[in-house]
């Protein structure tokens, strides 16, 4: 995490915009992801 840190700090503003979309699209995955589990632990704990 630190080393691409470091190289997005060295990247043009444009391509720091885009990491910065890019990485938010895989948060909200990963978010979306964690949902899904979430929902299947409940379904498993009512069951």
């Amino acid at each position: 995490m630190k080393t691409r840190i470091c190289i997005t700090l060295e990247n043009p503003v444009v391509e720091k915009l885009d990491t910065l979309r890019r990485l938010a699209k895989r948060s909200t995955y990963i978010e979306n992801l964690i949902k899904q589990v979430a929902k299947t632990d409940t379904n498993i704990e009512t069951d």
